[in-house]
């Protein structure tokens, strides 16, 4: 490999530690989980299982929704993920929160200092990414850390 070290060519190959996987229990999320487990292995590195449920505040304050119900599945899938994670000998955590799904990702991401976003894609064309928007074109967008789109 020839560049402006010549033939000595330094590569330095740098591993994310602090790892933040949005979750939802889909086939693209899953394989992100994946992809995410492998890194932080690799790295050493810790991994936050993130889902944010994203349900209008007046659907479950006037009790058109079961809340506490949905909460309890989506706390036991998040276990799942993250008993996963440790099963591969990876340290993993579990984070169910609620809001905007990009803008709540992002949060958790600065505050636990993560080094890299990893996200599932579900692949959608450009016209459906303009009309419906998209978490990962949301994130790619606006983390001040790299977002790693998995398919």
């Amino acid at each position: 490999m020839k560049g402006f070290m010549g033939s000595r060519a330094l590569r330095v190959t740098v591993l994310p530690k602090r790892l933040l996987v949005g979750y939802d229990g889909s086939k693209e999320s899953e394989k992100a989980l994946d992809y995410a487990v492998d890194l932080a292995k690799a790295s050493g590195g810790t991994l936050v299982v993130q889902h944010v449920l994203s349900i209008g505040p007046e659907a479950y304050e006037g009790g058109v929704v079961d809340l506490a119900g949905i909460e309890t599945a989506l706390g036991k899938m998040l276990d799942a993920a993250a008993e996963r994670a440790r099963t591969a000998g990876v340290s993993a955590t579990k984070v169910l929160s609620r809001g905007d799904v990009a803008a709540t990702i992002l949060r958790e991401a600065e505050q636990r200092g993560a080094d890299l976003i990893v996200v599932g894609g579900l692949g959608k064309g450009r016209m459906a990414r303009l009309f419906l928007g998209s978490v990962a074109d949301k994130l790619v967008r606006a983390a001040p850390v790299p977002v790693l789109v998995v398919r």
